[in-house]
This record gives C-alpha cells, sequence and structure tokens, in this order.
C-alpha cells in the first residue's frame, strides 16, 4: 500500500478511535467537558496524516473533514438507537449532525494539517 493512502487510513482510524474513545468516557465518567476531544478529533488525524504523508500533505489533511462528518453523523445515529439522548434523532438526525460536523471538521483539518505540514518542513530542513 501507498505511504499516503496508509497516512490517509490512519488519520481516519484516529478520528474514529477518539471519537468512540470520548464517547464512552463520556458516558463512564458523566464529563460533558469530554466532548471537547470529539472536536479535536479531526485536528488530530490531520496532524497525523500530514506527519506521515509522504506529498499532497495538505491535501490530504483537508480531505479527512468529509470521513470525519460521517463518523460524527453515525455516532450520533448509533447513540440514539442505544437509548442515549440525542438532539438530531433518525436518519434526518443523521445528515444534519453530518452537514454541521462537517464545517467544524474542514476547520480543525485546516489546522491539524498545516501544523502538521508545517512540522515536517522545519524537520526537514534541519
Amino acid at each position: 500500500m501507498e505511504q499516503n493512502t496508509k497516512a490517509y487510513l490512519a488519520g481516519v482510524l484516529i478520528i474514529a478511535a477518539v471519537s468512540v474513545l470520548a464517547l464512552l468516557s463520556m458516558e463512564a465518567l458523566k464529563n460533558a467537558y469530554i466532548a471537547w476531544l470529539i472536536w479535536g478529533a479531526p485536528a488530530i488525524g490531520a496532524f497525523a496524516t500530514a506527519s506521515m504523508a509522504k506529498n499532497k500533505k495538505m491535501l490530504l489533511a483537508v480531505t479527512l473533514a468529509v470521513p470525519a462528518a460521517v463518523i460524527f453523523g453515525l455516532e450520533n445515529y448509533l447513540w440514539q438507537i442505544l437509548g442515549m439522548g440525542s438532539d438530531f434523532p433518525g436518519f434526518k438526525g443523521f445528515l444534519i449532525v453530518v452537514g454541521y460536523s462537517f464545517i467544524g471538521s474542514l476547520v480543525m483539518c485546516c489546522a491539524g494539517g498545516a501544523v502538521g505540514a508545517h512540522n515536517y518542513r522545519i524537520e526537514k530542513t534541519r
């Protein structure tokens, strides 16, 4: 598998893992502040993708916003199916969450990707 593909898949897996762990921790600890990790997950995944990719670092990092938004929508849908409270229930709620979270994910992926690509450039010039 090509290095860029591995980097992209790693970013998606990081977003999914951080989001799921944050949701489970939030439910177990009854602490709403852990939800901020969910919004930080795209930045973490984009940073890892931009750091690991061989080229087209920012393009790969920014396009992570799409799977991040879908992951957030799926989490909302599954959360509702499991009987937990959800502001946007059902499939229509899934689409609403995907639409809203895409914008936030895009911003966070740009920030994480920029830091990851810049970090690589600094290490490369040393």
